[in-house]
């Protein structure tokens, strides 16, 4: 009952935070053309890449400490770290982004890419912070308050100004904001000792979480990249907003299954042993298959004619788009939060493994193809069979652990 409340809990601030650009995103996308938001997606994958590589996977130093004492210093050591690098990431990343691929990017893009991309490493560490101190209901209001703002900035600036900046400019805006609300743990004197204790206790995450977790988040990002790229900024917007629509379960109520799963998983294995984990590798992905498959559905039977209607006549690609991708974002849904047992079973190797040809089909795909819908086909195939893949390696090690135990009580 305790893991359904957590979720239940999350899940709610989630959807709080998703209804406010759901809501808001008609006039939003009547505002801003694709170009903006094929531009925008620029700037927020270089943004995002740097944030998640500063941490060095760090972040779960902090959850697994042992002590208050222990989760204290490693969270200003964690952050200090992130600072410096984030801001040396975002640089390098951003010039090379304008120097490679002239005229996605422009001088206020990538001035506001650097501060961005520290806030995205900071958040992350302050939202590890709440789930060691499990102080979920703070974590979903910040989420709303959050999306809440950006949703606001976002209109009001552009009854002014639509373009990229301002978009770039209002998510900014609204994740200092969050930062400022969340609460930081007791201030601890920041020491090279304690960096090279989590540095070294917690490796595995550093040397194949890492990678991991950096091409788990450039698949989400890199299409719209990509689209960008190759085929023109137009295409870039429009596939953000498949991005959007297709991720919004995940985020209203996938990620919390996410963070939860996790969290309890790392309990289970702990106090209930091994065997503890294969009922909840089966009943968390029961429950997302009772959740995702209505949804998706819904969308791929709907989206071509509801798309356009809602959101104007500039977006009736969008709807394709949707249509095109919401079977494999399905089986995403499903599973794709069950690979976080990986972080448990100590498996860290095989997700890197996975995300890596996950990844380079995804680069192949819009390579190989004349039209983004022969690009988007392609990439369901990639997600559905790296996927399932991936959690039948999970699955196999969770098994094999139940057996080993059972001998071992034998």
């Amino acid at each position: 009952m305790r893991f359904l409340r957590n979720i239940a809990v999350l899940g709610l601030g989630s959807m709080g935070a998703q209804f406010n650009p759901l809501l808001l995103s008609p006039i939003i996308l009547r505002l801003y053309d694709p170009e903006a938001f094929g531009a925008f997606g620029v700037a927020v994958t270089v943004s995002t890449f740097s944030g998640v590589i500063a941490t060095l996977k760090m972040e779960h130093a902090v959850i697994q400490a042992r002590t208050e004492a222990e989760a204290e210093r490693m969270y200003w050591a964690v952050h200090r770290m992130a600072i410096v690098l984030s801001v040396v990431l975002a640089a390098i990343s951003s010039l090379a982004t304008y120097a490679l691929f002239p005229g996605t990017l422009s001088l206020w893009n990538i001035l506001l890419i650097l501060p961005q991309a520290v806030c995205m490493a900071l958040i992350r560490i302050k939202q590890y912070y709440m789930l060691k101190i499990q102080n979920y209901g703070l974590q979903a209001r910040t989420r709303i308050m959050q999306s809440g703002l950006t949703a606001g900035i976002t209109i009001l600036a552009g009854f002014l100004l639509a373009n990229a900046v301002v978009l770039q400019l209002a998510a900014l805006l609204a994740i200092i904001a969050t930062l400022m609300v969340l609460p930081a743990p007791r201030r601890r004197p920041f020491t090279f000792a304690t960096l090279r204790f989590a540095l070294r206790k917690h490796r595995k995450f550093l040397y194949f979480s890492l990678p991991g977790e950096t091409m788990n988040t450039m698949t989400v990002l890199a299409p719209q990249f990509l689209f960008a790229q190759v085929f023109g900024l137009a295409a870039g917007g429009q596939m953000a907003q498949t991005n959007r629509i297709l991720l919004t379960p995940s985020k209203l109520i996938g990620g919390a299954i996410m963070e939860v799963f996790y969290r309890t998983a790392l309990t289970d294995k702990s106090e209930a042993g091994n065997q503890a984990l294969l009922f909840r590798y089966l009943s968390t992905a029961a429950l997302n298959a009772t959740i995702g498959i209505p949804l998706f559905t819904i969308l791929y039977v709907y989206a071509e004619e509801l798309i356009p209607f809602v959101f104007g006549k500039e977006w009736v690609e969008l709807g394709v788009y949707v249509r095109v991708l919401a079977p494999a974002i399905c089986v995403m849904f499903v599973f794709g939060p069950l690979t976080n047992l990986h972080y448990v079973l100590g498996t860290q190797v095989v997700d890197m493994l996975a995300n890596m040809i996950f990844l380079l089909g995804i680069f192949l795909s819009v390579w190989w193809a004349q039209t983004p819908i022969e690009a988007l086909t392609y990439m369901s195939y990639v997600i559905i069979v790296s996927i399932i893949g991936n959690n039948v390696v999970i699955l196999f090690s969770v098994l094999k652990l139940n057996m080993a135990s059972r001998k071992e009580c034998a």
